[in-house]
């Protein structure tokens, strides 16, 4: 259930965190800490620590709201090809901005 805490919006994410921890067993506390230092913030007297990433980096919840992807999958399976067609992990700069007009032409072509 706490991955589902990635869907709900930002301002509400504490309370909903919150909520799931009073409808928790006890043996979940060991997570219930790791996930509140990691990604919630520590509770301190009357507000939380920083969490160790904050909310608004992990929640996804106005991308799932505008159609955006939640991933970085395409990003990453563009560089995947680009890589294969450059063909050697450190090409020179002549040789790598060949490639990216070779990149930028296939581009064109396809719009």
């Amino acid at each position: 259930m706490m991955l589902t805490l990635s869907f709900v919006p930002v301002n509400d994410v504490v309370a909903s965190f919150d909520d799931l921890m009073d409808a928790s067993p006890e043996e979940i506390v060991p997570l219930a800490d790791y996930w509140e230092d990691t990604y919630i913030g520590r509770r301190r007297r009357n507000r939380r620590a920083n969490p160790r990433f904050a909310v608004e980096m992990w929640n996804v919840h106005d991308r799932v709201n505008e159609n955006l992807p939640r991933t970085n999958n395409s990003v990453e399976a563009w560089h995947r090809a680009f890589q294969q067609t450059v063909d050697c992990h450190h090409p020179s700069i002549f040789k790598l901005i060949n490639h990216f007009r070779l990149e930028q032409d296939h581009v064109e072509i396809e719009m």
